[in-house]
């Protein structure tokens, strides 16, 4: 359920007088202009997002020390919430679009920053920056910031030209541009819009430890799932016991700052004798030090359920966040085969969340099971403390029940939805627990060898865009058996239907042509030996050098690239284009090394090898028959010649 917005007047209006901000569910106002607090929950639809970041709150110190609210600030104060009501609800003059809730509560610490600037120069109206502030707001920014990104100098620089674009909007607007002879692209260097920023920036996690990381998390939910949950449901019962009681006493305490009277009962529940004599008998039945241990296993459970699903499906951050006791469903494919889904929304890019669903490996069950399990007591917890909430924690809690990942919010003393802050805290976490140490100097954060991966939610879906991408071009080490028949051709049957998640495909065929460029690249750039139909005349055309008609070698490579679609065999390359084997080739490798339309690398040679090694045996076996011997020496001298002449 969305709440709707309330009507917009212009800053301007002669009605214009304390205008609501925002409503909730029911209609009810819930921010005003003239609030020290405006709250956007309301209007967020991701589960992901703590609290704290879906409200904007002005009772906040500014660099000076003094507070946003003290009345030496009022003007700043009322420019601010001018500048955010009008993009709010007002569309940008270039772009077409208004701001969302979380943008706008992002343009409110860009502001901020911007209001601290001013202060520092004792001006107290937006209307006195003026283009010789440009360079001295800069040299502020990064002094406070010295590695302050470009991205997020952009944002600060763009709420200032916004100042200038809604000067018809605002009392207190810029008359004149900032800075008439350049531009935001050009002061922050951010030149991502303009095509000019690496836009692989989304580094992937190597496939050594992207193994260590899916296996021990796997490993980790089989052999501590049932205890976690068992000792955690049992000490949950137990507590809520004990705190029904206890509402019936109505003790205070000032050991904690809640008047609510569900939380000091379970606090007196979890501090009496009944509740330690038990308490410590369930954790020792169950191999559990303490119930800080408890709290630790379980956290770490749950970055398990998370590492197991992002890796297995592609899925973002708020989509995983809004998956729900029945997202995990089971169906018979156009195959007879038995598929496994996972049904939720998809929020990217959207103004409403939209259905969407991604095909599993069978494996995600004990992701599901665990949270699905674990989460059972939580509603329980929530039940409990229903009656004591106001009309708006109350409806927020009953939303929250159906889905899977919860926790604690210590601000609120609610629970909530898992915020992206705190999973990228607890990957990393789990990174250092599972040694996710980097060996290779080859990778995409560029750290040396011996540094712990700093794992983070956004790494999972181009980790997943490349292995399927791979999986496409015939890497066998894929976990295909687990997908059936994820692949490219896929998408011939997902583009039926509107539900499944198009821009994963997508990714992954970017992913497909930046491998099979750098693919092409190898063979035609460097002097490596070929083999194969394809490989020898790849081999000749590298010696035509006065010949290549290009501009650059980059240009020719992706010339060549797109006119060719390559297909791994897991022995060799295949370039055919309706004109080969059949796919004969896939069954029996003797077809290829002759074959037009393949290519074989020196990533090929331990295949070869191990051919080689298998017939050799068979050669030997002495209940082989003279059919079965005469084949195996084929191999055998196929074999050779490959490694001989692809060994150099």
């Amino acid at each position: 359920m969305i709440a709707i917005k309330p009507e917009y007047l212009p800053i301007k209006s002669l009605m214009f007088d304390d205008q609501v901000v925002t409503l909730n569910f029911n209609g009810e106002v819930c921010s005003r202009f003239s609030d020290a607090l405006w709250n956007f929950r309301h209007y967020i639809h991701n589960k992901n997002v703590s609290n704290s970041r879906a409200l904007i709150n002005f009772d906040t110190v500014l660099s000076d020390g003094s507070n946003f609210l003290d009345e030496k600030n009022s003007t700043l104060l009322l420019s601010t919430k001018q500048y955010l009501y009008t993009r709010f609800n007002t569309p940008n003059p270039r772009s077409g679009k208004v701001l969302g809730p979380q943008s706008l509560i992002g343009h409110f610490y860009s502001i901020k920053t911007f209001i601290n600037y001013l202060i520092s120069q004792k001006k107290y109206n937006f209307s006195l920056f003026n283009k010789d502030d440009t360079n001295r707001f800069q040299d502020y920014i990064f002094e406070r910031n010295p590695k302050l990104g470009t991205n997020t100098n952009a944002k600060y620089l763009g709420v200032i030209e916004d100042l200038y674009h809604f000067r018809y909007l605002l009392p207190d607007g810029l008359a004149e541009h900032p800075w008439p002879d350049s531009s935001v692209v050009h002061l922050s260097n951010d030149r991502k819009n303009n095509g000019g920023r690496n836009l692989r920036q989304t580094p992937c996690i190597p496939d050594y430890l992207c193994s260590q990381l899916f296996t021990n998390s796997v490993k980790f939910l089989e052999d501590n799932s049932h205890r976690i949950i068992k000792s955690f449901s049992l000490l949950t019962k137990l507590a809520l016991k004990i705190a029904y009681k206890e509402l019936k006493n109505e003790r205070k305490t000032n050991d904690i700052k809640t008047t609510r009277p569900d939380k000091l009962a379970l606090y007196h529940a979890k501090r009496s004798r009944e509740y330690i004599k038990y308490k410590n008998k369930i954790l020792k039945r169950y191999n559990f030090s303490s119930k800080i241990e408890l709290t630790k296993f379980m956290h770490k459970a749950r970055a398990c359920c998370y590492v197991i699903i992002a890796l297995t499906t592609g899925m973002r951050n708020s989509e995983i966040a809004s998956l729900n006791f029945s997202s995990f469903i089971k169906s018979e494919g156009w195959d007879g085969e038995e598929y496994f889904w996972l049904e939720d929304l998809t929020y990217k890019l959207e103004e409403e969340p939209t259905e969407a669903k991604w095909m599993v490996p069978e494996i995600v069950r004990i992701a599901i099971d665990h949270l699905t399990s674990v989460n059972f007591p939580l509603i329980d917890v929530i039940r409990f403390s229903l009656p004591y909430l106001n009309d708006s924690d109350k409806e927020n809690q009953n939303n929250l029940i159906p889905f899977l990942f919860k926790g604690n919010d210590n601000k609120t003393n609610l629970l909530n939805g898992v915020s992206n802050d705190h999973w990228n805290q607890t990957l990393k976490l789990l990174s250092k627990e599972f040694d996710l140490c980097i060996t290779e100097h080859n990778n995409d954060l560029k750290l040396p060898p011996g540094s712990i991966w700093p794992l983070a939610t956004h790494h999972f879906r181009r980790t997943f865009a490349c292995l399927a991408a791979r999986s496409s071009l015939g890497d066998l080490r894929y976990l295909r058996e687990h997908y059936k028949h994820w692949s490219l051709d896929m998408t011939l049957y997902y583009a039926n239907t509107d539900v499944f998640d198009d821009s994963l495909f997508d990714e992954v065929l970017t992913e497909r042509n930046d491998l099979q460029s750098t693919l092409v690249s190898d063979w035609i750039v460097k002097d490596v030996p070929l083999a194969g139909g394809r490989g020898e005349a790849i081999a000749t055309f590298r010696q035509r050098g006065g010949l290549k008609k290009s501009k650059d070698m980059p240009s020719l490579v992706k010339q060549i690239s797109d006119s060719v679609f390559v297909r791994g065999t897991g022995h060799s390359w295949c370039l055919a284009s309706g004109d080969g084997c059949g796919g004969e080739g896939l069954y029996d490798e003797l077809l290829c090394p002759d074959c037009d339309s393949s290519v074989i690398d020196k990533s090929h040679v331990p295949v070869w090898k191990g051919l080689k090694e298998q017939h050799e045996l068979l050669l030997n076996m002495p209940d082989s028959g003279v059919g079965t011997k005469e084949r195996a020496r084929e191999y055998i001298k196929k074999s050779e010649e490959l490694i001989d002449r692809l060994i150099v």
